[in-house]
């Protein structure tokens, strides 16, 4: 791009940007750039500016000559480059530019059918209509077809998230609904925040809306420990006898039967270190590993034959932790009671609480307003009233 051609497009750049563009404000008479304030002009204006002084001066005085700019000078240094409003339609032509609202409309119809399209997913619908918004109302000072590519990426990465119905691999899935195993990875960032800005619930981690959807990194094993009998195919394996945790793959569990367990509770601990700690043998304790996949959720559902079977839940005292509480309630069709996550557990460790985060009060705050546990929304309110959260492993 010629020299020339730069300061015409930092000065449109401009002008499509001012209120005389967008709204046709008479307030503002004329669109300018300060060459003394302007990055294009660092070179004209550093030690070694009278080098390329010439260079500079050849191009203002063409596009003066072609009625584009006006020049004010102080001495021979021009200090003001003023955009001649009078011949816009030749200057695009010359830059082979079309004018950002053309191109916003031409975008925005794209938009309005992705939004068609997506009209039933609640979050890509919110997302898409705020974009068509914004452009329509010229507050995206981006080029909307540049704007549209991204949007078009976020939409098809978040759709193959929240369409995923099985427990599947992120490199599987990124692989299978986009055609590149790193896609979801490299959008990670994008992805959470959009989704969190959209979405009824939210998650702290882009793994935590990935294990949300039934999406791992990694093959997946369910831990157990305690006293419990399985016949997986063939095989009988007696779980307290092996003295250790005993890992499940995943893709074992249709393969399994549940023969006998020698306890009345079972207690789902959210936190890897908490279960490893965990040693009460009057449990029979799984491992979730944050939200629960449907893997998980299947599992606990063998165990609902077990009319004298009572199930708890273990996981942190703060949103996330109450939120997938109510997530496992929710999918497994199981009433678990909280375990230690109370109002007495947090005054018993008050000297390992944390403070909340903006967010975090946030979040409580809508999740209060939806729970129907008054014992979950009393807990709830405390914490946002006296500050504090607490971590399952700082539990003592």
């Amino acid at each position: 791009m010629s020299l020339e051609e730069k300061i015409l497009n930092r000065l449109i750049d401009k002008y499509e940007r001012s209120k005389l563009y967008l709204s046709g404000s008479s307030n503002q008479k004329s669109v300018f750039i300060l060459t003394s304030k302007d990055k294009l002009f660092d070179a004209y204006f550093s030690p070694s500016g009278y080098k390329v002084k010439d260079d500079y001066d050849k191009a203002l005085l063409n596009l003066k000559e072609r009625q584009y700019i006006e020049i004010r000078y102080d001495g021979d240094i021009p200090k003001k480059i003023i955009l001649s409003l009078n011949n816009l339609d030749d200057i695009y032509k010359t830059l082979k530019r079309e004018p950002i609202k053309e191109t916003n409309l031409k975008e925005i119809n794209k938009l309005e059918d992705l939004l068609n399209k997506y009209k039933n997913n609640e979050v890509l619908r919110a997302y898409l209509s705020d974009i068509i918004g914004k452009l329509k109302n010229n507050k995206v000072h981006k080029s909307s077809l540049e704007v549209f590519k991204k949007v078009q990426e976020h939409v098809r990465c978040i759709d193959a998230i929240m369409s995923n119905k099985e427990d599947v691999l992120l490199r599987n899935l990124s692989v299978k609904a986009l055609g590149d195993s790193k896609q979801l990875e490299s959008g990670s960032d994008d992805i959470l925040k959009i989704y969190n800005l959209y979405a009824e619930n939210k998650f702290e981690s882009f793994d935590d809306l990935l294990s949300y959807f039934n999406i791992s990194r990694n093959l997946g094993f369910i831990y157990l420990k305690g006293d419990i009998t399985l016949k997986i195919k063939d095989q009988i394996v007696v779980v307290k006898n092996l003295g250790s945790v005993f890992a499940l793959p995943t893709n074992m569990i249709k393969y399994t039967t549940v023969l006998n367990i020698g306890v009345a509770e079972l207690l789902t601990i959210e936190n890897l270190t908490t279960f490893n700690y965990f040693t009460n043998d009057d449990y029979l304790s799984i491992y979730t590993g944050g939200y629960p996949k449907r893997s998980l959720i299947g599992f606990l559902k063998l165990f609902k034959k077990y009319s004298g079977l009572k199930f708890f839940h273990y996981g942190d005292i703060d949103y996330g932790g109450f939120s997938i509480y109510l997530t496992l309630v929710k999918q497994s069709g199981i009433n678990f009671i909280p375990f230690r996550m109370d109002i007495d557990t947090l005054k018993a460790n008050l000297a390992f609480t944390k403070p909340l985060t903006d967010h975090d009060k946030t979040n409580l705050s809508l999740l209060s307003k939806k729970v129907n546990d008054p014992k979950i929304k009393e807990t709830i309110d405390y914490m946002i009233l006296n500050n504090i959260k607490l971590e399952q492993e700082s539990i003592d």
